[in-house]
């Protein structure tokens, strides 16, 4: 047996479309979708927690993936007034496999992003 600490980030680049419903008084709220490709920067460090294959109780070990890029989504709701809007996004980032060479998947499914904007 093991634990795991995972630590790290992930960047998505995604094309999304938007679109916006005018509610009145210069009020508008938007909705957002759209595919993104993403790749996690990540370390797992692992502690042995009993004596076996990986190692003496207590010894501990790092797990660095390759960087892989992925497929994944983005999904998001704004509201504006004006030339502010304040949104929300949510990134669908699945855990993969692929480029760990051992089995073990990011530490993250998704990321949540809120963001304040304004237009001129």
């Amino acid at each position: 047996m093991r634990t795991f600490i995972l630590s790290g980030i992930t960047h998505s680049v995604s094309l999304a479309a938007e679109a916006f419903w005018n509610i009145g008084n210069d009020w508008e709220v938007g909705a957002s979708a759209g595919p993104a490709i993403y790749f996690g920067l990540w370390r797992s460090t692992y502690i042995a927690n009993e004596n076996g294959v990986f190692g003496p109780a207590g010894s501990t070990g790092q797990v660095l993936p390759r960087i892989v890029p992925h497929q994944g989504a983005v999904a998001g709701l704004s509201v504006s007034k004006g030339a502010f809007s304040l949104g929300y996004s949510y990134l669908y980032a699945p855990p993969h496999f692929a480029g760990t060479g051992n089995g073990v998947p990011r530490g993250i499914n998704g990321a949540h992003m809120l963001y304040l904007g304004y237009r001129w």
